[in-house]
């Protein structure tokens, strides 16, 4: 019974507790079979999008460790959640991961123009 048990909470820590995994995993053969070739697409901007924080006063960012299509950033002091619903009011959609930091990931749905969007929200939630 034990074995039995500790090999269930191993299956379902790999995820082997998912529903539909054949339909995520479509998903995502799909985008390895027909986006792969855009994935620096995706990488630059979030490098712009990094930079473009890191001129915006009072964001703590790291471009330079900025190598795929995710950013993570906080403004001290702010609650994260604060920050990422003032940025949802202005049509900037991103997550909360901890009580301060937030991650932002570009993809094939986020264009340069949506970049140059973003940073002037959040250049903009800094003066609020």
């Amino acid at each position: 019974k034990a074995l039995l048990a500790r090999a269930r909470r191993f299956r379902k820590m790999f995820g082997g507790g998912m529903r539909q995994a054949g339909i995520i995993a479509a998903g995502a053969l799909f985008a390895l079979r027909n986006h792969r070739s855009r994935l620096a697409e995706d990488h630059a901007n979030a490098k712009a999008l990094a930079e473009g924080i890191g001129r915006c006063k009072g964001f703590e960012v790291a471009p330079g460790e900025v190598e795929t299509n995710m950013v993570r950033f906080r403004l001290p002091g702010v609650p994260a959640a604060e920050v990422v619903e003032r940025l949802r009011s202005r049509g900037v959609l991103m997550l909360a991961t901890d009580r301060l930091t937030i991650r932002a990931v570009t993809s094939l749905m986020v264009s340069a123009e949506d970049i140059h969007r973003a940073v002037n929200a959040i250049a903009k939630v800094v003066e609020e």
